[in-house]
């Protein structure tokens, strides 16, 4: 659910803008992988395992637009977001300013923070593929071998502090010629 509208006037006139959003998710996943034994391989050795994990986020987030002047606008935003399955939450604000220095040139910059968390299967999932080994020269196939990857369910959240600083050129074009 996201709401959006003119927050106020600035004392230059222009409105400052805002959008207000909130949702949430619940999201589960499993995995019941066949019992019967692969061709080269019995299930003990080479099969993935069951599996199931699921979790529930909730998240609220406010950003404003704000037009300093008519060259300089900041947006100033946040986001906070809860983990049930990890007992943890997080906010994470960005700001970002753009000016036009010219008609031609305009700067931006903008500093933030970021958060992720693994996919439901990074942290509970297995999978199994069979890797057929060949002989590089000859091609001929020399045997099967199973790769298994295993979910951590323990998995921390990645986070991140962001900043980006750029320019942009506008150059008029000439009208295209027939």
């Amino acid at each position: 659910m996201v709401f959006t509208g003119d927050l106020m006037e600035m004392p230059n006139g222009l409105p400052i803008g805002m959008a207000v959003g909130f949702n949430g998710a619940a999201t589960r996943c499993s995995s019941m992988p066949t019992t019967l034994p692969t061709p080269t391989a019995s299930r003990s050795s080479s099969a993935p395992e069951d599996f199931e994990g699921k979790e529930n986020v909730y998240a609220a987030f406010v950003e404003l637009a704000v037009p300093v002047t008519e060259q300089l606008d900041l947006q100033i935003a946040g986001r906070y977001e809860e983990f049930d399955v990890l007992d943890d939450n997080t906010f994470d604000p960005k700001i970002t300013a753009m000016f036009r220095a010219t008609e031609d040139l305009t700067l931006r910059a903008s500093a933030g923070t970021s958060f992720r968390v693994g996919s439901l299967v990074q942290r509970f999932g297995s999978s199994t593929q069979l890797i057929n080994i060949a002989d590089p020269y000859s091609g001929a196939s020399l045997a099967f071998r199973p790769e298994i990857a295993q979910g951590n369910a323990n998995l921390s959240p990645e986070e991140a502090v962001t900043w980006n600083v750029g320019f942009s050129r506008h150059r008029a074009r000439a009208p295209w010629k027939v």
